[in-house]
């Protein structure tokens, strides 16, 4: 289950600007949310070595000299912990142990076919994160505006809802995008799209922007709305493992095609499978 406002937001952090972007951004919503900043630093595991981290301990040299390095550049006296082995893995069993609520972090990745192949470490962890990724790209500043796009579906919901939670407790304008897809008609669309409204927080049902758009590129729409507003929330969803591995999620396209801020949701399922799954992980290597 998704709890919001989160209490602890995860920020895995490198030495590269990206990162502290991320972590500024963190710092704004942690004021907002009243909610704990924790860094996490993963030093590439030794050649040779298991390739999960939480059986390996990094030497004391190397961990304080990877404190260090960051320290220095911090504004704030966060708690910064340091694992080691594969950074995907490192920061969802991370995400769990410490029971964070959300995480934060930048995006550099990789460009051109380096990206097709293998994809980027954000993007690893929005697949298959069991709680909110919320990924920063640009210059971090303060919500203002939202944009919620969805489908007609319950993992949709969730990150509908969770996007009128957020534009309530930041104050912020949330715009509702739907994409007409076939066989569905705007009569047909604007009646769901009122009902899905209800659902949204008191106070704020009234004050949210329905748009309704026919295209047949709901990543390039999604891009293009989002330019017009401070950030956007969107469902995470596997489509099956082939199409994922060529074409990936939408939330993925949305985060190649769009420079500014991106919250992805699991869906509340998801997010307990997830979650029951790590415990037996953690029992069998303990």
């Amino acid at each position: 289950m998704i709890h919001f406002p989160p209490k602890i937001i995860l920020v895995p952090m490198d030495l590269l600007d990206p990162s502290f972007k991320a972590l500024s951004q963190a710092s704004l919503l942690a004021e907002a949310f009243g909610a704990q900043v924790e860094i996490l630093h993963v030093l590439p595991a030794p050649a040779g070595s298991a390739p999960y981290y939480w059986d390996q301990t990094p030497d004391h040299k190397r961990r304080r000299e990877a404190v260090a390095a960051i320290r220095r550049r911090l504004p704030t006296d966060a708690l910064i912990d340091v694992l080691e082995g594969d950074p995907v893995s490192a920061i969802l069993h991370a995400a769990y142990l410490r029971r964070a609520g959300m995480i934060v972090m930048g995006s550099h990745g990789r460009s051109g076919w380096g990206r097709v192949l293998f994809g980027s470490t954000a993007e690893a962890v929005v697949r298959s994160s069991p709680v909110p990724v919320m990924v920063v790209r640009g210059v971090p500043g303060t919500i203002h505006s939202i944009l919620a796009p969805f489908s007609f579906s319950p993992y949709a919901l969730d990150a509908f809802r969770y996007a009128g939670k957020l534009a309530k407790k930041l104050d912020a304008r949330l715009t509702a995008l739907h994409v007409v897809s076939k066989g569905e008609t705007p009569a047909s669309v604007g009646r769901r799209m009122r009902s899905w409204l209800k659902s949204l927080p008191r106070g704020l049902k009234h004050a949210c922007r329905a748009r309704v758009i026919a295209e047949e590129r709901p990543a390039a729409v999604i891009a293009r709305a989002a330019s017009e507003n401070d950030a956007v929330v969107l469902a995470v969803h596997r489509h099956g493992a082939l199409r994922d591995a060529i074409l990936g999620t939408t939330a993925e396209q949305v985060l190649r095609r769009w420079p500014g801020l991106m919250i992805a949701v699991p869906p509340a399922r998801l997010s307990s499978a997830a979650e029951r799954t790590r415990r037996l992980k953690i029992a069998r290597v303990t």
